[in-house]
């Protein structure tokens, strides 16, 4: 019996060139709710983002946010990560050094980007619906502890991945979010460990939880769920963490909510 739900967003609810949720996914997430079963939106976006992505049910999904630095289920945050501050200045120095690099560093509360390349990096952010405060130097003007920062890059971002790797690997997590972005987070946050501790929360049990994912970032997730899909689309090599394959999330959902009636 599934008791919970958790998908990714970018690449695995909203595909290419999307930039919504499908109206077929909030009828489904109602009627997962009736039958006892919790959904969890799981993704390297921010909460406030995540939270008007989801309207109108915001209040009856949990979330995973920051790639599992930032977790709230209705007033309670039950998972969070944080970079500490000297590694959080390395790393923004670096991504600094490379002009055509879009940087977003993430708080509790709010989300900083840099002045720098101001007008490029709106039009970048527009399609993500990013409230976002500029300063002029990310790695001196941010006061507040640091929960991830995140880098977008044109074009394919393994070249990008494999470079901070290369500098920051054995330090800090990094991992590709979807096909533009690539994330540092803290060592002990990601998706399958936020994951758990939802399911400890609820009380549910691993083989008791589905999954959906495509990037690397969504690895730890897909291997905890008992029932896990990588979608067909997935970077390669991460289907290896995953159960099933799947083209749409939806369709797997009417199969699940199918075999409850």
């Amino acid at each position: 019996m599934i008791k919970v739900v958790a998908s990714d967003v970018d690449g695995t609810l909203i595909h290419e060139l999307g930039e919504s949720i499908s109206p077929r996914l909030f009828a489904q997430i109602e009627r997962l709710k009736e039958k006892g079963i919790h959904f969890v939106v799981a993704s390297g976006r921010p909460y406030a983002n995540l939270k008007r992505l989801f309207v109108p049910l915001e209040e009856e999904i949990a979330y995973i946010s920051e790639n599992g630095s930032y977790c709230v289920d209705k007033d309670t945050v039950f998972a969070k990560g944080l970079i500490e501050a000297p590694l959080a200045t390395e790393i923004l120095e670096a991504i600094d050094e490379i002009d055509e690099l879009v940087c977003i560093v993430s708080t509790d509360h709010v989300m900083y980007t840099s002045t720098k390349h101001r007008e490029y990096t709106a039009s970048v952010l527009k399609n993500y619906d990013y409230e976002v405060t500029y300063v002029d130097n990310l790695a001196t003007d941010i006061a507040e502890p640091i929960i991830k920062i995140a880098t977008f890059t044109p074009g394919d971002n393994f070249a990008t991945l494999e470079h901070f790797k290369a500098l920051f690997g054995d330090r800090i997590k990094v991992v590709t979010a979807g096909n533009a972005w690539v994330d540092f987070i803290s060592p002990i946050a990601n998706k399958g460990s936020s994951l758990k501790a939802y399911c400890e929360l609820k009380g549910v049990k691993p083989e008791e939880c589905m999954a959906f994912g495509d990037q690397y970032n969504d690895a730890e997730m897909l291997a905890f769920a008992g029932e896990s899909y990588a979608m067909e689309t997935c970077a390669p090599g991460v289907e290896k963490y995953a159960k099933h394959r799947t083209a749409l999330v939806e369709d797997t959902l009417d199969e699940l909510l199918n075999s409850l009636k």
